[in-house]
């Protein structure tokens, strides 16, 4: 579920790049005035980037695109207008929209082609909607006179740049003056004179040429539009920006969402580029707070307090990245997304995403080359390799052209979850339109995994903060070659900080060995053969430990090669809580039992290639090697050869399993 702010911004971006469409009427305004009306109306356009960041599969149709448009510097975003001598107002949702962009700030283009850039912000409301402001170098003349008596029925004039294809005039009626729907503080100007994708931020004009409002939006489905009256900009405080609105606020993560209330303020004039970053830095803050508010409304429900014993207990099982999500029956899942898009790649790497309530899951793994330590440092190299997966197109004509290297991240920074999982969070500007890849990347031993979503790039910044709060509901598995973990280990300042106490040593020379605070293991080189190939997997996942949850290491499993004909598997198993259901009762009870499975006796393949052996260690044991009624946790332990065995030699291997695997859980 997005919050409202990033749905409003989505469908500004999708008016902005027009994918609405509108009918266009005749206007009837007298010649002379429509010159005065062209003289004080401007195009508001945004800078394209010099050359294009992206690298795509193959040329670019450019010739397929409308003249205009291929030749054009400068992307088209709305309109604005002259109210006196060097002072202009457009819509804020216009001004704002560009926010966010790494190619330079908002202009207003004349029709001669000139171009001046934004300079001063002096007045700002974004509930009202409207922006006042300077632009450099100064403009000649071109001042609308203004009207603040609107009345119905008569006529009006829509002027703007439609379709961002230059200032058209048209004309209606004021139909009716409408509440403003939050409190009703105002009335919206109502009116039938056609707008289009690029009108908003222009001037809507009674029958004498006079601006009476500022055009702001359209109703759907009907050629009745809105527009703000001018008397609210002209009546607003001097030198301050504005910021007092009311909706829904809601994450991936719940069900339930919450009111959102931004009152805040902040003195003018400012130049552009300092008013953005506080309007961001602003906006990037409510949006934490919100998320905040919304968990903590959660109280002892919110995971992990609400976390039941049967979800912890299986929410190391997952294979593949996760997110824990509230479900409609109010408990907690381990949600992995619906049917993944794979990419293969050389060497048995592959690129996976699946989606899950609006967010990309993405596993990268990259076997062959994941010991390359500069691999998680370099931007370019990590996105180039997720857009394998991620299969994103800039579309021109009717054919769609896959972008394959986006460049170096715009921004980077490492935020810790509450785990002490170090992220990584990357935005990727996409030049063509304007739109942001939003990514946070968790480090593994075999490449990365993590979440991806595309934004406006006027919210990216709220995106990014979002990734950062959901991460602490993301699980995966860790799982690669030995080679690979002892570089993994290695690379400090992105390791989880739980790894620090944990020791893992997995070579030919020393063997392999596994310690923790919750468990210690060996595994001596007769009972599993220890070489560069050996694969091991950790079951990393949420932890109850009294009444505080970890992100911790639930056991491992290590097998001989990738392919796992030969391994060793140990997985931590909790006592059952009285309300779990009948099957995990029952395996507890023959766990503790050793009955059934858990036997210890050697089994056998249908076809005699592989024996196996499974049981139950615990900290406390009887004489037997039976673990003690009162044990809270034991350690599900199966081990499984390929190996030609002589008569008793399983028993001995399994003598040297239970003798090699200390639980120190109680």
């Amino acid at each position: 579920m997005f919050s409202a702010r990033l749905t409003r911004s989505l469908r500004a971006c999708a008016a902005m790049m027009g994918l609405l469409s509108l009918s266009v009427h005749a206007a009837s305004i007298d010649p002379q005035l429509q010159k005065t009306v062209r003289a004080g109306t401007y195009e508001v356009v945004l800078p394209r980037p010099a050359t294009d960041p992206l690298t795509y599969e193959r040329a670019l149709p450019l010739e397929l695109l409308p003249f205009s448009e291929r030749t054009d510097k400068f992307h088209s975003l709305g309109t604005a207008f002259s109210i006196a001598p060097g002072v202009y107002v457009s819509a804020a949702h216009v001004m704002t929209a560009g926010i966010g962009s790494e190619f330079g700030a908002p202009a207003l283009r004349l029709a001669d082609g000139s171009v001046h850039t934004v300079d001063k912000v002096l007045k700002f409301s974004q509930h009202e909607d409207f922006m006042v402001f300077t632009v450099s170098p100064a403009i000649e003349g071109g001042v609308l006179a203004t009207s603040r008596t609107p009345s119905i029925d008569e006529a009006v004039y829509s002027v703007g740049n439609a379709q961002g294809e230059g200032v058209v005039i048209r004309d209606g009626l004021l139909t009716s003056m409408t509440p403003e729907d939050q409190d009703g503080r105002w009335k919206w100007l109502r009116f039938s004179a056609a707008t289009s994708p690029g009108n908003s931020g222009g001037p809507l004009l009674d029958a004498e040429g006079r601006v009476v409002g500022v055009v702001v939006a359209r109703s759907a489905g009907e050629n009745l539009n809105y527009a703000l009256p001018i008397e609210r900009v002209l009546a607003a405080p001097a030198n301050r920006a504005s910021y007092d609105t009311r909706e829904a606020f809601g994450l991936p993560l719940l069900i339930d969402t919450r009111t959102s209330t931004l009152d805040a303020q902040f003195a003018l004039p400012l130049p552009f580029a300092t008013f953005a970053k506080r309007h961001q830095a602003l906006l990037r803050e409510h949006h934490a707070k919100d998320a905040a508010a919304l968990l903590a409304e959660k109280g002892d429900a919110l995971f992990p307090n609400g976390t039941t014993a049967r979800f912890l207990a299986t929410a190391s099982r997952g294979s593949v990245p996760a997110l824990v999500v509230e479900g409609d029956d109010r408990e907690w899942h381990l949600l992995e997304g619906g049917k993944p898009e794979a990419t293969n790649l050389p060497g048995e790497g592959v690129v996976s995403i699946r989606m899950a309530r609006g967010i990309g899951l993405f596993l990268m793994t990259r076997p062959d080359e994941a010991r390359d330590d500069a691999f998680y440092g370099d931007s370019t190299a990590f996105m180039d390799l997720l857009l394998r997966g991620v299969k994103l197109t800039r579309s021109i004509g009717n054919q769609a052209i896959r972008i394959r290297s986006a460049g170096p991240a715009a921004s980077e920074e490492v935020r810790t979850d509450a785990y002490g999982r170090r992220w990584q969070i990357r935005r990727w500007p996409l030049g063509y339109t304007q739109a942001t890849i939003v990514v946070a990347a968790l480090p593994t031993p075999t490449g990365y995994v993590g979440m991806v979503r595309v934004s406006p790039a006027a919210t990216a910044a709220e995106t990014a903060e979002e990734l950062a709060t959901m991460a602490s509901w993301f699980s995966a598995p860790l799982e690669g070659t030995l080679p690979q973990w002892q570089a993994y280990l290695a690379r400090r300042a992105l390791l989880p900080t739980r790894f620090e106490s944990i020791r893992i040593v997995g070579t030919a020379a020393q063997g392999f060995r596994f310690e923790s605070s919750r468990l210690t293991a060996g595994v001596p080189a007769g009972l599993l053969a220890v070489t560069d190939s050996g694969w091991l997997r950790l079951d990393t996942t949420f932890v109850q430990d009294g009444a505080r949850t970890s992100w911790d290491v639930a056991g491992f499993t290590l097998a001989a090669d990738h392919a796992g004909d030969s391994y060793l598997m140990l997985s931590r198993r909790v006592r059952p809580a009285a309300d779990a259901d009948r099957e995990t009762q029952d395996r507890w009870d023959r766990m503790l039992n050793r009955k059934d499975e858990f036997d210890g006796v050697t089994a056998h393949d249908p076809e005699f290639k592989a024996s196996s052996v499974r049981m139950a260690l615990a900290r406390a044991e009887g004489a037997d090697g039976t673990p003690l009624p009162a044990s809270t946790v034991l350690y599900e332990t199966l081990y499984r050869t390929t190996e030609k065995l002589q008569p008793g030699e399983m028993d001995a291997r399994r003598a040297t399993m239970r003798s090699s695997v200390k639980v120190l859980e109680p």
